[in-house]
């Protein structure tokens, strides 16, 4: 099995939150890894938006990782997209402690 295959086999083994899903694209000598996410909006809550959290790798870079340095991999990726939402929706006094998009109008 092929580095692809078997982290796209590893991803359907993992469960996360509800309306969240892994999926690997292979763009000849990269691996992309998406983390999409359906959730409310942080500008329009009141409208669902689906998010996606990529990590680019050099498919070499992963060629010799076992199945559970994979899960780890994917583990931090959902991290990730935790942290990545606090930035989004923790606010002090209505403003955003910390913007992770500092380059897209408000």
């Amino acid at each position: 099995m092929n580095t692809t295959q078997r982290l796209r086999e590893v991803c359907k083994n993992i469960t996360y939150k509800l309306g969240c899903v892994f999926t690997v694209d292979d763009d000849n000598d990269q691996i992309n890894i998406i983390l999409t996410r359906t959730e409310p909006d942080a500008r329009s809550p009141e409208q669902l938006a689906e998010v996606h959290f990529n990590l680019l790798i050099l498919k070499a870079e992963l060629e010799s990782l076992s199945d559970a340095e994979l899960v780890n991999l994917l583990y931090e990726v959902a991290k990730g997209s935790e942290l990545h939402e606090v930035d989004e929706w923790f606010k002090f006094r209505g403003i955003r402690v910390h913007d992770p998009h500092p380059d897209v109008p408000q």
